[in-house]
């Protein structure tokens, strides 16, 4: 069937074709054809409250904090993010939960076939599902909308938002160096390019500082009042202990504290007060007592404020000296956003499965990570587990257990720099039968007993499968990278024949060497399947060996890789938030 008809299929199919005419570069796709689509939609944008956040690590965490801070205040929430893990329905999501398939098939061809023939048939795949993400939040009626940059800021989609609430911007780092530029300073003006005249940003702390100065100097001449997020740990906890974050990894508390102010800044910002509940009511009364400062207007009033940032006496803001003032911290965490917090969960990001079938005894964990910074934080998180697990004074000696690293990025990036941080990793405790205290702990040796390079085995950044055969070259220079990061000399030329595996049953055996090298095996498997079917089998060798131990296995270094991986070892309802 095609068409309307042909439901979520016909739909996935239809949408690849906004991916052909972005590769083809066709003229539409532009801001201005963005906004012309939303016209032609009946889109109010002005309408919409929404928090925009850019960012180069931390955005989508960032987000889903923020989602579920409002959503437990009680407000209907949309949340468009990119790129999806599994399914493209994950990009739009209403109270946390994906469209059903029939309601997002319904939605696409509303805006497909009222675009067809317009600036809708060349318009580029991400560009068509920012309108469309829009569309479905104002048929949904949502009360408000959270709302991440996909690439950049300036000329991201989804700055066609001409007047969001709050604008929040995560650590930065160098990313998409090609299109935002070569520096922290290049890329954190394109960052900032989400900032509006009278609307409040706000930014985490620990900003680079030459980042940091690039924010403040674009937001001063925008007239864009900036603040810096306080540290999570300076908040009053009240009668809780501590704070416990639903998302994984020590780097997620700079995460959370951005958000917790980007939805006090919502709270003080959106006069009307929208629930009965009268423990929110109290705390949006408290939130609005925070901030003593002029600048800051009720959503939808136009900023006629003058000085400190900007001057609107010749009807334009024009640039004075930048400066960026601390989110105040005076008002202890409620139960709400202490409640909301904890609750929180992203795919994909800092997480963790276990008790997986087919896996027995097997930890799998999930970033994303694909830049040097946000790498660094998943090295981190990932020795900071296995410590807890592993690293303490055991009578018996070093508990036995098994290490693997599936890692993939995208080329174009500097493969040393993203291994580094993964290579500089060692054992708490090197695996052996040695009596307490263990001789060998003193031994630098790699975390890894197997590294895995793998090609993405689903096109998710096309949406469809291909059937192209698979090209390994850019697996063959990770392998040599990974290489160099234990032997300057390591070979220059390899050939795939030397380290592509053809079955699983290579791979259970790679897993299973004992060998005493300081260098980890490495290896480049076909497929992510037969990656997974290799760790499996050898899982379940130990298992009828009598010989059950812990597998850690740490997959990292794309969003795609992540996403093909999920859609092996979980289903549907993993996607819930």
């Amino acid at each position: 069937r095609e068409g309307r008809e042909g439901g979520m299929e016909a739909a996935v199919e239809a949408l690849s074709g906004y991916i052909v005419a972005g590769r083809a570069g066709q003229e539409h796709g532009t801001l201005e054809d963005v906004e012309k689509c939303c016209r032609l939609m009946g889109i109010d944008l002005l309408r919409l409250p929404t928090v925009h956040i850019a960012g180069t690590k931390g955005k989508g965490s960032t987000s889903a904090f923020v989602e579920r801070l409002l959503r437990t205040t009680g407000l209907k929430t949309g949340l468009f993010t990119s790129p999806h893990l599994i399914d493209v329905r994950e990009r739009i999501r209403i109270n946390g939960a994906v469209l059903s398939k029939e309601k997002f098939s319904d939605y696409f061809w509303d805006v497909h076939e009222a675009l067809s023939g317009s600036y809708g048939s060349s318009l580029h795949y991400f560009h068509f599902l920012t309108v469309l993400g829009f569309y479905v939040f104002q048929k949904e009626q949502v009360d408000v909308a959270v709302v991440e940059v996909g690439l950049g800021g300036l000329k991201d989609s989804t700055n066609v938002l001409p007047h969001p609430v709050v604008c929040g911007v995560t650590l930065l780092d160098y990313d998409h160096v090609a299109i935002l530029g070569d520096t922290l300073d290049k890329i954190a003006r394109q960052k900032a390019g989400i900032f509006k005249r009278g609307v409040p940003a706000i930014t985490v702390y620990d900003q680079n500082s030459e980042a940091q100065d690039a924010l403040e100097d674009t937001a001063a001449a925008v007239g864009c009042p900036l603040y810096v997020a306080s540290r999570i740990e300076d908040y009053d906890v009240g009668k809780y202990e501590n704070i416990c974050l639903g998302l994984h990894g020590s780097f997620q508390r700079q995460n959370a504290s951005l958000a917790i102010a980007l939805v006090r800044m919502f709270a003080i910002r959106m006069q009307e007060d929208w629930t009965q509940d009268a423990s929110v009511a109290k705390w949006k009364f408290a939130c609005s007592k925070l901030w003593q400062d002029p600048r800051i207007q009720p959503w939808g009033q136009s900023p006629t404020i003058s000085g400190n940032g900007w001057n609107t006496e010749e009807g334009e803001p024009k640039k004075s000296t930048p400066s960026s003032h601390l989110v105040p911290v005076k008002m202890p965490l409620h139960d709400i956003e202490l409640t909301s917090l904890a609750n929180t969960k992203w795919p994909g990001r800092a997480q963790v499965l276990d008790s997986l079938p087919g896996l027995p005894g097997a930890r799998v964990f999930l970033d994303g990570a694909h830049t040097q910074e946000s790498l660094k934080c998943c090295s981190l998180w990932f020795e900071e587990a296995l410590t807890r697990a592993y690293g303490h004074s055991r009578p018996q000696g070093c508990a036995p257990f098994k290490t693997i690293l599936l890692f993939n990025t995208t080329g174009g990036r500097i493969a040393q720099n993203l291994l580094s941080p993964l290579a500089k990793l060692v054992r708490p405790y090197r695996q052996c039968s040695c009596s307490a205290p263990c001789p060998c702990r003193d031994r630098k040796r790699n975390l890894f007993d197997l590294v895995l390079f793998l090609p993405n085995d689903s096109s998710l950044s096309s949406v469809a499968k291909s059937a192209e055969a698979v090209d390994y070259s850019w697996q063959e220079k990770l392998v040599l990278e990974w290489r160099k990061c234990f032997a300057e000399d390591a070979e220059s030329e390899l050939g795939q024949d030397a380290y592509l595996v053809h079955s699983k049953e290579a791979i259970k055996q790679k897993i299973l060497d004992e060998s005493d090298s300081d260098m980890p095996n490495v290896a480049i498997a076909q497929s992510i399947s037969e990656a997974l079917e290799g760790i499996r089998s050898a899982c379940s060798f130990l298992e009828d060996k009598g010989e059950k131990y812990p597998f850690e296995v740490l997959c990292t270094g794309s969003l795609y890789l992540i996403g093909d991986i999920l859609a092996h070892l979980a289903d549907e309802s993993i996607l819930s938030l």
